[in-house]
């Protein structure tokens, strides 16, 4: 009688070890779970990272076109304003270079005309 009573005994502290090792197992699995879920937040907030600085990028890179389109533009305006101004005093300069020349040969004349310092 005593045989069968060693191997119910053994049989139960093996029934109870598969027990303990499933949840071992189980316990092991949750926390890989866990993990995986972690890692897979982890991805979607990278993803979202890349795409806000891809976003950025590119406003970034608009922007700067726009400012080359802005700083042509100010590039022709600086140039028709130069070209619109050296037309408007040209005739200025030469009016006053005329004069210039016509008080220089005043002045010849008059020291022309005096007589001699002694």
């Amino acid at each position: 009688g005593r045989g069968a009573e060693g191997d119910a005994g053994g049989l139960r502290g093996e029934v109870l070890a598969l027990r303990e090792e499933v949840a071992a197992l189980r316990a092991e699995n949750l926390t890989k779970d866990r993990r995986l879920h972690d890692l897979h937040l982890q991805e979607l907030h990278l993803r979202e990272q890349l795409r806000s600085l891809k976003s950025t990028t590119f406003h970034i890179a608009r922007g700067m076109s726009q400012m080359e389109v802005e700083l042509q533009s100010a590039d022709s305006l600086v140039a028709e304003e130069t070209e619109r101004l050296t037309l408007a005093y040209v005739p200025v300069i030469r009016a006053l270079t005329d004069e210039l020349e016509a008080t220089k040969a005043a002045l010849q004349a008059l020291s022309k005309d005096r007589p001699p310092r002694r």
